[in-house]
């Protein structure tokens, strides 16, 4: 997949599936103008690759499809109910029942709370130039103080989080919001 002494090697992965497999007694093949039953164990292969590794990266469209194949765990995990505590005591933010919030706090959440503590963005970043941001963005946010107000409704919550993970965009043409799926520069 290219010089190995200009560029790093480039090993495509593909997972495979049972329907993938083809049954020897119920498969023919073409050879030489005559349809022979299949004599050897064979599989079909995808028009599509679930993942690249170029180098020490890993690139993938489809989270979902990766971890079918590899444990991506220690990058994308959920924070756990001591960690929820500790993102609630920061200054930046006010959650006032941190006990029910925790109760309530989904798989969606506690990935999106983890991802925000991991990225940083409480702390390089002032509540208020963040409440700005929201608002140019089309998202509420409520302040107490110097803090942000994570609110009970499960979808103002969602949204909050979603924006502080850098996840809603205002179109500039548009002017319409979109949730993005991805972090990806360009």
């Amino acid at each position: 997949m290219g010089d190995s002494s200009s560029s790093p090697t480039i090993i495509g992965v593909q997972s495979f599936r049972q329907n993938q497999i083809l049954d020897k007694r119920r498969t023919l093949m073409l050879r030489k103008n005559t349809y022979n039953n299949l004599d050897t164990p064979s599989v079909v292969l995808n028009t599509k690759i679930t993942a690249f590794i170029s180098g020490k990266q890993l690139k993938f469209r489809s989270f979902h499809a990766t971890r079918s194949i590899f444990d991506l765990t220690g990058h994308f995990r959920d924070a756990t109910d001591d960690e929820i505590k500790t993102f609630a005591n920061q200054t930046s933010v006010n959650i006032p029942d941190v006990k029910k919030f925790i109760e309530d706090a989904d798989e969606v959440v506690r990935k999106k709370i983890y991802l925000i503590k991991k990225s940083g963005v409480l702390n390089n970043y002032k509540t208020k130039d963040l409440e700005r941001a929201g608002k140019a963005a089309g998202v509420s946010i409520a302040m107490s103080g110097k803090a942000i107000t994570f609110p009970d409704d499960k979808k103002q919550l969602k949204e909050l989080l979603n924006f502080l993970d850098h996840g809603v965009y205002k179109s500039p043409i548009s002017g319409d919001r979109f949730l993005a799926n991805s972090k990806r520069k360009i």
